[in-house]
């Protein structure tokens, strides 16, 4: 009988304890875009991700290019326009992801290690 599976007890569940991020209040709509109130900590992790960003835009506006110059040869002109306007937007993505990326250029700190 040792193996059996344990019952669970009946009755009332536990109330949720309460935790750092239960308790936290929500974020100013400032600090979730990017403004005033982050953290100078936070700088460097969201660089990174802004840097994996960018290099997915990279691999896009590379692949939109290459597509659209194919096209070209092929003398389709629809579907260049189509290509075109999909690199545009790419190009757009990388630039506001530039944007976003330059004041926390100035806040972030490099680790001590390397300082």
């Amino acid at each position: 009988m040792a193996d059996a599976p344990k019952k669970k007890p009946a009755g009332k569940k536990a109330p949720a304890k309460k935790t750092e991020k239960t308790t936290k209040k929500a974020a100013p709509k400032k600090a979730a875009r990017g403004g005033a109130g982050k953290k100078k900590d936070d700088a460097p992790a969201d660089l990174g991700l802004i840097g994996a960003a960018l290099r997915v835009e990279h691999y896009e506006i590379a692949a939109y290019t290459t597509a659209r110059n194919l096209a070209l040869q092929l003398q389709l002109p629809v579907i260049v326009d189509l290509l075109t306007q999909s690199l545009g937007e790419e190009q757009n993505a990388g630039q506001l992801l530039d944007q976003v990326a330059q004041p926390l250029m100035s806040v972030a700190r490099m680790p001590a290690s390397v300082e």
